[in-house]
């Protein structure tokens, strides 16, 4: 490889990096995806020791474990903060080492420039000959700001990573202030199978898709079902912040070829991909047929509604009786993040021919084994509210699909309590006169 002999001054292990270039009360973002992990566990290494301490680290989605438990930090020496949280993420809080920042993804650019970081930790394509490294598919929604924004850039580089298509998504060898070269394999998830319910809550959104639609899904069995059930449509585009499998197998057989959308035709627009090989290996080489954005251009709900018929789909944790939604924490408890979910909601809500679903199961079971409605007479107590009542569209279980845009507050409730469990519905109505919203 040439370019290590170009830039040798340059590589050093991750232990020197973080001798070098990270200080007492340095604020550091980790990089979503493949996170930088080599570089991260030389910094936990230095907090241990002693070396280092006053440390913030910053970021989201983390895949893999963080060590917030396992390590003996305290919150002093090293304190992590997530806009976004994953399984890893959680398990922080009950330490004091994890705290939640409530952001929509459209205003991260904003974010990156307020927090200024000391040290990004970013992992990349290596440079190119001319000197470019690319920010691939894995955390392609947020480095592109953080290359603007973050003071120093040390990066992994990873020559199996895709190189593709972007934003201002690649850097020069001359902004890194230092690298190491990390060959592991791309980070992957599962293919997760439908549930009976999610593919009946996906056959009532596919009702509502016409030829043509721009299309936003996220992660999961219901997203893949409604992925999958594009199938018997065409011309359709994808503007959406995860590329997901099904999107690429569909693209490979035509049925996505993003030639009706008005915002980047001919393009589908993400801003991540995850999922398996065959997905990075399709996006590499530049694909042309594909472009990743930061967030803070994809999610801009003004880029979204530029595209006719556009069909967002985002899942919830619950709903009350109004349409007030809340998709991030459970009571109290920080279970994911805002995202772009508002985002969406907003720009299906300004596109010609838009529509907005929330999903979400009619029921779940307790610790208790007692089966309980996702729809309510009121958010739980600590529930936060990720989108307004004023904005919500329309709300899908497996019981049937309500629209409640512009309705009165005695139409929202008897249309929620309709796609309620049935077990549900005579005491929802009898809460909801009780509370004086049915009359």
């Amino acid at each position: 490889m040439d370019w290590l002999e170009k830039y040798k001054d340059k590589e050093m292990t991750a232990d020197e990096a973080i001798a070098r270039f990270v200080k007492n009360d340095d604020f550091i973002f980790i990089s979503s995806g493949p996170s930088a992990a080599v570089l991260c566990t030389a910094l936990f290494d230095a907090i241990e020791a002693g070396k280092l301490t006053g440390i913030t680290g910053d970021g989201s989605m983390a895949m893999r474990d963080l060590t917030l438990n396992g390590r003996n930090l305290t919150p002093e020496q090293f304190r992590y903060k997530s806009y976004f949280f994953n399984t890893y993420e959680q398990g922080g809080v009950p330490t004091g080492k994890t705290s939640f920042v409530p952001l929509t993804f459209t205003n991260l650019e904003r974010y990156y420039a307020m927090v200024s970081p000391d040290v990004v930790f970013a992992a990349l394509t290596p440079p190119d000959e001319e000197g470019y490294c690319n920010a691939s598919c894995f955390a392609s929604g947020q480095l592109p700001d953080l290359f603007k924004h973050g003071k120093k850039i040390i990066a992994e580089l990873n020559p199996r990573f895709p190189r593709v298509c972007g934003e201002n998504n690649e850097i020069h060898m001359d902004r890194i202030s230092a690298f190491l070269v990390n060959d592991g394999p791309c980070p992957e998830i599962p293919i997760v199978e439908p549930t009976e319910k999610e593919q009946k809550i996906s056959n009532f959104i596919l009702n509502h898709v016409p030829n043509g639609a721009c299309i936003q899904l996220g992660i999961g069995g219901m997203p893949n079902a409604l992925g999958y059930g594009l199938r018997s449509l065409k011309d359709i585009g994808i503007h959406s912040e995860m590329l997901t499998a099904s999107m690429v197998e569909l693209m490979k057989e035509g049925v996505i070829n993003n030639s009706r959308k008005n915002f980047m035709p001919g393009v589908a627009a993400c801003a991540f991909a995850l999922g398996k090989q065959f997905q990075y290996d399709y996006v590499d080489n530049y694909n042309p047929d594909f472009y990743f954005l930061p967030f803070s251009t994809l999610t801009n709900p003004i880029n979204i509604g530029a595209n006719d018929n556009f069909i967002s789909v985002n899942n919830a944790l619950e709903i009350d009786l109004t349409g007030a939604t809340c998709s991030e924490t459970i009571g109290f408890k920080q279970f994911s993040g805002t995202g772009g979910q508002i985002d969406f909601v907003r720009g299906a809500t300004i596109s010609k021919g838009g529509k907005s679903f929330i999903a979400l199961n009619a029921t779940y079971i307790d610790k208790q084994g007692q089966m309980k409605s996702h729809i309510v007479l009121d958010l739980a107590p600590g529930a936060q509210t990720t989108t307004l009542r004023s904005e919500i569209m329309y709300v899908v279980t497996e019981y049937g699909c309500v629209n409640l845009w512009g309705q009165d507050v005695p139409t929202r409730v008897k249309r929620l309590v309709s796609i309620a469990h049935p077990d549900f519905r005579d005491e929802l109505t009898f809460q909801a006169k009780k509370a004086g919203l049915l009359y």
